[in-house]
């Protein structure tokens, strides 16, 4: 790990000031984790839509359920960016199996429901640690920051919620008809409304949950922030650089 080529000042933050950060990380390198999103998310809705035909409830909580294997994605790739690597196609395909697969049981099942999920993931995929070191790893970074974790998690799925519940009612703003009624998501004949409703879900969840794995990851960077001391250690290295140029100037002035 580099700290002189990561691409954010680095700084002791408020929680809120690093919550803002994964987002405007978000927002400044879109383009690499929209586009490993969709290339993996999309594929799986339009399979789910498929396969459960009518039964709309069922892919929206496939994808639901299968959120801590889409987070890895944007992880992946928010990560290496935060740390000044751009990673280039070839070498994303290479390290993507390794990094989204291992452990992903685990997240599925016991940790599914942890509402700090956002800042467990990037210890447990970033760090490499074995278990035992990992629980004690996750118990120091988490200590002040679990609620902060929790409350991410909470307004995120606020908004998701409210993005997808907004999409219904513009749907009968504009049309002036019950094209999508709440009773409709047990069950539709109409396979182009079961595959709108489905997608509905589907553009809410893209939306949002880049940014919630973004927040968690900025909370876990700001906490390691403050307990390694990347900044003080960054001004140590400044000065050891200017100590040095200042000693070859001597050097050249003495000849």
């Amino acid at each position: 790990m580099n700290l002189n080529k990561i691409t954010v000042d680095i700084r002791n933050r408020s929680k809120w000031e690093a919550m803002d950060l994964g987002i405007i990380l978000i927002r400044k390198f879109y383009r690499p984790i929209y586009i490993a999103w969709l290339v993996v998310t999309f594929p799986i809705m339009i399979a789910l839509c498929v396969i459960f035909q009518g039964y709309s409830w069922i892919p929206i909580l496939i994808l639901w359920w299968l959120k801590p294997f889409f987070d890895r994605f944007p992880l992946y790739f928010s990560s290496r960016i935060f740390f000044g690597e751009t990673p280039r196609f070839k070498q994303a395909i290479k390290q993507l199996p390794g990094f989204v697969f291992n452990n992903l049981l685990f997240d599925l099942t016991i940790l599914r429901f942890s509402p700090w999920r956002s800042l467990l993931m990037p210890a447990k995929r970033l760090e490499g640690l074995k278990f035992k070191q990992r629980t004690k790893r996750i118990a120091v970074l988490s200590k002040t920051v679990r609620g902060w974790a929790a409350l991410l998690t909470v307004v995120c799925l606020v908004f998701e919620v409210g993005l997808f519940l907004s999409w219904y009612f513009f749907l009968y703003i504009l049309f002036m008809t019950s094209i999508i009624v709440p009773a409709d998501i047990f069950r539709q004949t109409e396979f182009w409304k079961y595959c709108l409703q489905v997608f509905l879900y589907y553009l809410s969840l893209s939306i949002i949950e880049p940014f919630y794995v973004a927040g968690g990851f900025a909370l876990y960077i700001n906490r390691r922030i403050f307990l390694e001391g990347w900044d003080i250690e960054l001004v140590f290295r400044h000065m050891k650089s200017r100590l040095s140029l200042v000693k070859e100037e001597e050097q050249v002035t003495r000849k």
